[in-house]
């Protein structure tokens, strides 16, 4: 943080006990800290920030540090000493105002009472789960696949059992990891269970396939990194993974390793009659698959494609092989019911539509 002359701010020089109000000049950014003789600080690891950072209310269990002022710090040792498993001060030289402590503790003792003066340390009386950290989709409980967010269970009485899709988690450090292959497009629950009974649960929702709706780059870069004068005529550049300007090359296609844990794939391209039976047949390089199709006596399509909007079905091209029609129309139409569908809702559209050109065909 810095003043108006661009200088950094010694926080110290505040009252910590008063209320400060600050505005950013720029955006107009308005930020407000409350005044309190007493504040709570835990490791700010969870929330994904280094060193500690201040909390309004006690954890109900792990480590955390009270900054205490000269007047309240009586009060504070003789609560400490017995609602707190260990108590004891920090020596630090700065960072502080002026004769205020600092005081660490390993956790909340059983039984640990409030302080009677100070509401912030009054230990959780209801049990809490916690999302922290992931790549949020929206300001909701939404989260990207490969971003999911970490749980943290707070629970003044112990013993729960933190559980989410039926998989029981475990704590480390508590902290409790999700699986990793979550369904999705579908509503998740953690749930904090004792003695068979849900004391809370805590509903996320992981996304699907969806369309990137940024398509200008605000800044394209050349083949040296540089970027591009927008009023020189410049051939080709670069915005992240979005390339122009250069002559595209056949896309690469990778199914699920899943795949090939099977003796027979099929894979199957967008027009009727494009589908090949691996490893029978080599793959094909003359067309691009759309789906990959695990199958012994029951199977489920697995999109392998490079874009959804562009792998709608298309009808059989003029002197199409009569064998593959035949064979594209089976697998497609008449097993339809032995192959599981994509649980995406956007793959599952894609899916009945090739169905529905199979039957045409």
């Amino acid at each position: 943080m810095h003043d108006a002359s661009g200088r950094p701010v010694d926080a110290t020089q505040f009252d910590w006990t008063a209320r400060l109000d600050l505005r950013e000049t720029q955006f107009g950014w308005r930020f407000t800290l409350r005044g309190n003789a007493v504040r709570v600080f835990v490791e700010g690891a969870a929330e994904g920030l280094p060193g500690i950072i201040e909390v309004f209310q006690l954890p109900a269990s792990g480590p955390f540090y009270l900054a205490v002022s000269p007047d309240a710090r009586a009060e504070i040792e003789a609560w400490g000493s017995v609602s707190c498993q260990v108590f004891r001060p920090v020596a630090i030289r700065k960072g502080l105002p002026a004769s205020w402590g600092l005081y660490w503790s390993s956790g909340l003792a059983s039984g640990a009472g409030p302080c009677k003066s100070y509401s912030a340390l009054s230990p959780p009386s209801s049990t809490r789960l916690l999302l922290r950290g992931g790549i949020r989709a929206s300001r909701r409980n939404w989260f990207l696949p490969f971003g999911l967010p970490e749980v943290m269970l707070e629970a003044p009485l112990g013993g729960e059992i933190v559980t989410c899709a039926g998989v029981e988690l475990h704590s480390d450090g508590g902290i409790y990891r999700l699986p990793t292959e979550l369904p999705r497009e579908q509503k998740q629950v953690v749930e904090a269970c004792r003695g068979g009974q849900v004391t809370r649960s805590q509903p996320f929702y992981v996304i699907g396939d969806f369309t990137w709706q940024w398509t200008t780059p605000l800044v394209c870069l050349d083949r040296f990194g540089a970027p591009k004068d927008s009023s020189l005529s410049q051939k080709g550049g670069a915005a992240g993974a979005s390339v122009a300007g250069f002559s595209p090359t056949q896309a690469a296609y990778s199914p699920a390793p899943s795949c090939f844990e099977r003796r027979r794939v099929f894979f199957v391209g967008r027009e009727a009659g494009q589908i090949i039976s691996w490893p029978a047949e080599p793959v094909p390089h003359t067309w691009q698959p759309v789906w990959a199709i695990p199958l012994e006596r029951k199977g489920r399509a697995i999109f392998c494609g490079t874009d959804i909007a562009a792998s709608e079905p298309l009808p059989a091209r003029p002197g199409a092989d009569r064998k593959k029609l035949k064979l594209w129309k089976e697998l497609l139409y008449h097993r339809q019911k032995r192959i599981g569908a994509p649980q995406s809702p956007r793959l599952a559209q894609l899916w009945r539509k090739f169905q529905e050109a199979a039957r045409r065909a």
